[in-house]
């Protein structure tokens, strides 16, 4: 089966390598995964990777690439992905 162009396959990709490159102290990678998970992620259309993977995978990225904005120095980004990173996944998974 190929699941090539699965957008919420790409997200779990990203939060992954988000976290990894946080870990390893490349924060511009970090951040880099953080936007382009961003440019994908609705929150409806992506409420089932929190079941599945039982993480959101947009505040999650938000999260990390928030600290990795912080290490990088880019204090006048962080405050939209500190605010996209605080949102309980039950208020960003809900239908509006």
């Amino acid at each position: 089966m190929e699941r090539q162009n699965d957008d919420a396959l790409m997200l779990q990709a990203h939060q992954a390598m988000c976290v990894t490159h946080l870990c390893l102290g490349v924060p511009d990678v970090t951040r880099d995964h953080m936007e382009q998970a961003a440019a994908v992620y609705d929150p409806a259309a992506h409420a089932g990777n929190t079941t599945s993977f039982g993480q959101d995978p947009g505040v999650a990225t938000q999260a990390f690439g928030a600290v990795a904005l912080w290490l990088l120095g880019q204090v006048s980004v962080l405050g939209p992905a500190r605010r996209a990173a605080a949102v309980p996944p039950a208020v960003a998974t809900r239908s509006v």
